[in-house]
């Protein structure tokens, strides 16, 4: 049980009281002015009597609740997505030659052990545990060490987003991916304490802890950006850390840039990354793809320590302007909850000061459910200006069950939508072929032309 208090005084006062008594043990984070009260085995006083002890002595009491790696997708819902396997820093625009990427610039990583790998240089890590020595062995997860060697990755198979960064490796869960909000919170503040610029926690719990809560806060006061993985559990809500205002949350998309099946849904999603088959450290010398938004979330992290080394003193605001405002619009246009702001295209950071480049997407087929009438569906086609440069008369060919049109879009500035709107007859959704949508656009000089066309195949359900 966690007990919380308004003063130094009343919890040093309540941990003299709990000594004195002999039969709990106590841990404490003074600058939440919080205290962890465990009972021994050979413990009299209850948990009702321990609340109404906290009580007494003016705290407020509350539960350490267990929290976790997100749950592995299951395999079955891997089905139809395409992994990223070795491809996933290609396919977000990092350059091959990236060795500077997070120069003096520290990430916490709150995880399970990170394991000495070859892929990784050990001079860029530093490793503390928060957790009580372990006696009996018990299988590796390798969890902490595949978010690692994301960021870090450069002597073998993996090209780490910011292998220049320094990464403080907190062990905050055991070899099995389990811990507690006490001591994520506890190494929120250590981290932070230890000069951490960015904290990634590809973890999470569906309960709002207090604890959890203020050392979330306080770090984000003092001026650490937070990243947190959204969950794998396919639902409608998000986990904490990553539900709290004052994180980036980051959910799973695959190669082909649609959202992971397994993903969670919330307005608070900020960001998709990749997510599905990347391939990540294991062990000490081995690989494996490896799925889910604990992965997809050090991709955010990277980014955001490549950008502070480049831009020392950037403020976290900014920081999140540019990962929203160069972010590739996916699915409904604008913020959703499957995509948050988009995904993340790092390409698109990096060139946002370059002049004139010229990039024109088909980002989306989208039928706007909100509108749906007795016979008809309309389908959004959005057309993103990803370039730097204002794009005039974009012409947009599109065809519906191979019926083809054209359109004109008059003009799209830079980082703007602009949106078709077709009527599908929603009969036709309706049946097991569902219908089948090819748009591209024309425009020339495009940087990126593998963007222009887009093929969906969209139905629904009665």
């Amino acid at each position: 049980m966690v007990a919380t208090f308004d003063s130094s005084e009343k919890l040093s006062q309540f941990v003299t009281k709990q000594k004195e008594r002999g039969d709990s043990l106590v841990e404490l984070i003074p600058s939440l002015l919080s205290a962890r009260v465990a009972l021994s085995e050979e413990s009299s006083q209850g948990i009702p009597a321990l609340r109404t002890s906290i009580q007494e002595a003016g705290g407020t009491p509350s539960y350490n609740f267990p929290i976790s790696t997100p749950r592995p997708p299951e395999e079955a819902s891997l089905r139809g997505s395409l992994p990223f396997r070795e491809h996933a820093a290609i396919l977000l625009g990092i350059p091959p030659n990236n060795s500077s990427w997070g120069e003096g610039i520290t990430i916490g990583v709150l995880d399970s052990w990170v394991e000495e790998h070859r892929d990784f240089s050990e001079k860029n890590i530093a490793r503390y545990s928060l957790l009580e020595p372990r006696d009996t062995p018990v299988e590796l997860t390798s969890h902490g060490t595949a978010i690692t060697s994301l960021l870090l990755g450069s002597r073998g198979s993996i090209q780490g987003i910011a292998p220049a960064a320094m990464v403080i490796a907190v062990e905050v869960l055991d070899d099995t991916g389990a811990g507690d909000a006490f001591t994520v919170a506890e190494g929120i503040l250590f981290a932070m304490k230890n000069g951490a610029d960015i904290i990634n926690m590809s973890l999470g719990t569906f309960t709002d802890v207090p604890i959890l809560r203020a050392a979330v806060r306080t770090a984000a006061e003092a001026g650490v950006l937070l990243v947190a993985a959204a969950g794998n559990e396919g639902g409608g809500r998000i986990p904490y850390p990553a539900a709290y205002d004052e994180v980036l949350a980051v959910t799973a998309l695959d190669a082909a840039g649609r959202a992971a099946p397994f993903g969670n849904t919330a307005e608070a999603i900020d960001l998709g990354a990749p997510g599905v088959g990347v391939l990540t450290a294991h062990g000490r010398e081995d690989y494996i793809l490896s799925s889910g938004s604990s992965v997809a979330a050090p991709f955010v992290t990277g980014t955001v320590a490549a950008l502070l080394s480049s831009h020392p003193g950037m403020k976290n605001e900014e920081l999140k302007k540019i990962l929203f405002r160069y972010a590739d619009d996916l699915g409904t246009p604008g913020r959703d909850p499957v995509f948050g702001e988009g995904r993340l295209n790092v390409k698109r950071i990096w060139e946002r000061e370059r002049r004139n480049v010229r990039d024109i997407a088909i980002s989306g087929h989208i039928l706007d459910r909100a509108r749906i009438t007795e016979d008809e569906i309309p389908l959004l086609i959005t057309v993103e200006n990803r370039g730097t440069t204002e794009a005039a008369h974009v012409q947009v060919i599109h065809s519906v069950d191979g019926r083809e049109r054209e359109n004109m879009i008059q003009r799209i500035r830079p980082t703007e939508l602009g949106v078709i709107e077709i009527p599908i007859r929603r009969e036709a959704l309706l049946t097991a072929e569902g219908v089948s949508i090819e748009s591209r656009v024309i425009f020339e000089k495009d940087s990126a032309p593998e963007n222009n066309r887009l093929t969906s195949r969209l139905r629904i359900s009665r």
